[in-house]
């Protein structure tokens, strides 16, 4: 409690890693080709005709640090929320001779805020706005390419939920 207002306040650290193997051949022998209205299985494949297109392993490791702050006064919550990421994604590509080691280094401030008022009859109209941030796992294989740029959005909900009082169902 700070005055009138309560907090709730929770805060905290996580770390997600993750690795992705990725080996993609193609064959241009018309001995492939396929027709979607009459498939034919159990086609033999000589991978020795095959051109290998992508050979390559990704590892992501990602750390993150959050705060939020929910506000409650009367009947209003307010709803404050930062994040700070940190993303190291390292690219071994065992198509080029010898392999070679790309690292992409990304990190991004995000947040979130809303607003709720809740009337005693159970209704409550909320505004809401969010960012988010999430490293890139894919390969630009086009000749001298950067790496492709981590996703980030942008999200505002306007809307109304509704409780009705002494029950569970929203």
């Amino acid at each position: 409690m700070t005055g009138a207002f309560n907090h709730t306040l929770p805060g905290g650290m996580d770390y997600k890693s993750s690795k992705d193997k990725q080996l993609l051949m193609r064959g241009s022998s018309t001995d492939y080709d396929m027709d979607w209205t009459n498939p034919v299985y159990g086609i033999n494949i000589d991978e020795s005709t095959l051109n290998t297109l992508t050979n390559e392993q990704q590892n992501l490791d990602q750390m993150g640090l959050y705060l939020q702050d929910q506000l409650s006064w009367n009947n209003w919550e307010l709803l404050l929320s930062g994040r700070y990421d940190w993303a190291e994604v390292r690219t071994l590509d065992m198509t080029a001779s010898p392999s070679e080691i790309t690292q992409q280094n990304d990190s991004k401030f995000t947040w979130r805020t809303g607003l709720l008022y809740a009337f005693d009859f159970g209704l409550s109209p909320y505004i809401s706005y969010s960012t988010s941030f999430e490293p890139n796992l894919q390969t630009n294989h086009a000749p001298d390419a950067a790496p492709f740029a981590p996703t980030t959005g942008k999200q505002t909900e306007i809307g109304v939920k509704y409780q009705p009082t002494d029950s569970t169902i929203m």
